[in-house]
């Protein structure tokens, strides 16, 4: 094992409407075994060679689901997505970056790419990770989790909303790592994305940026 594995408090604002920050304690992990990695929320297995990295098989846990609460009477929950794709890490001298696309395997409610670059520099005994990109998701992805059909519209109130097409969302972040003792650390991330409109102009939705963010204490395999 190469890497950080640990344990991390995890927050993600809301963006429905009454819906309340999602906070969790969680296993943390960083790492590679042989073949196998972890990258937080991603796990995967490199396989052929291509470029500065490999060919990767990626799944991803996902939070994006969200009970309906006293806010919205007549919605229906929506269970988060089950994404499971192909991905790639292309390390460079200036930096890295990240690409993957899933699909959401949970009744085939559309697709989910990103395109992320990672930098890196070193401030006396903290390393400094700055990250800037942009999300796709597809029409059916956004309208399984922000759509309203027509029996809902029925229902709650509010009016249908079909997205007419796809959503960019550009994202940027910043990462640390804090050494604290022998190959114990902290290791922290706050991430910030813009909602466009195809997410932003669903009647359950009252916010227009989302933060997430989490502090890891982790243990370092060199």
């Amino acid at each position: 094992v190469s890497g950080d594995i640990g344990i991390a408090g995890y927050v993600s604002m809301p963006i429905v409407r009454g819906d309340k920050a999602w906070t969790s304690i969680l296993p943390y992990g960083y790492f590679e075994y042989g073949n196998a990695f972890m990258r937080v929320d991603t796990v995967g297995y490199k396989t052929l060679k291509i470029g500065y990295g490999h060919l990767e098989l990626v799944g991803r846990l996902s939070f994006e689901g969200f009970k309906a609460n006293d806010d919205l009477p007549g919605i229906q929950d929506r269970e988060s997505p089950i994404l499971l794709g192909l991905g790639s890490f292309q390390k460079f001298d200036w930096g890295g970056v990240f690409v993957n696309a899933f699909v959401n395997a949970s009744a085939n409610h559309g697709y989910l790419a990103e395109a992320i670059y990672a930098g890196k520099f070193n401030t006396g005994p903290i390393t400094f990770y700055p990250t800037a990109g942009v999300e796709y998701r597809s029409g059916k992805y956004v309208s399984h989790l922000y759509g309203v059909n027509a029996t809902e519209a029925l229902t709650s109130g509010r009016p249908a909303y079909t997205p007419d097409g796809f959503s960019l969302i550009p994202v940027l972040g910043l990462a640390a790592e804090f050494p604290i003792s022998g190959n114990w650390g902290m290791n922290l991330q706050l991430r910030q994305r813009w909602l466009d409109g195809a997410i932003k102009n669903s009647p359950l939705v009252d916010k227009s940026t989302q933060t997430t963010g989490y502090a890891a204490l982790v243990y370092r395999f060199k």
